[in-house]
């Protein structure tokens, strides 16, 4: 899956970005600005993003998230204010910051499976509010060591 990384914090995208590559994705980004996002959506082909919503401005992923929608790319938000998310309106799912990057590939495994929970048709992705839950009860802060620092901030040079 080609899957979009919009982030303008740098160790977070590149957490994302080797989490998502090493579960075998393809990753186009990350880009850390709303313009440099729509940029690359017009530019590439993906099937869904990971889009946090505070980027240049407040609620710029939002009208990022938005336009990819537009294109029938699948939207997972990223952010610390999931209320301002839920009332938006848009995207499948949700992760609160600070969040395990290791479950996004298992976050997109879901939002491509269709949901069973006896009332929705079969061809029904879950639910924003399932997946974000599923998530949440699964949540666990990010440790970051000294070394793992090191190491993304050398893979960023390269």
């Amino acid at each position: 899956m080609r899957v979009l990384i919009v982030e303008d914090q740098t160790l977070i995208a590149l957490m994302l970005m080797n989490c998502l590559l090493d579960a075998g994705h393809d990753v186009v980004g990350p880009a850390a600005s709303s313009r440099e996002a729509l940029s690359l959506m017009e530019r590439e082909h993906v099937d869904a993003a990971f889009v946090d919503v505070d980027l240049e401005l407040p609620d710029a992923g939002l009208t990022v998230a938005r336009e990819l929608e537009r294109s029938h790319v699948h939207v997972i938000f990223t952010t610390a204010q999931p209320d301002r998310v839920r009332a938006c309106g848009t995207g499948i799912g949700l992760f609160t910051k600070p969040y395990n990057a290791e479950d996004a590939p298992e976050a997109l495994r879901l939002a491509q499976t269709p949901a069973d929970d006896g009332e929705s048709a079969a061809s029904e992705l879950p639910s924003f509010e399932w997946l974000t839950a599923h998530f949440e009860q699964s949540h666990e802060v990010v440790d970051l060591q000294t070394a793992d620092i090191a190491a993304l901030a050398s893979s960023e040079r390269h």
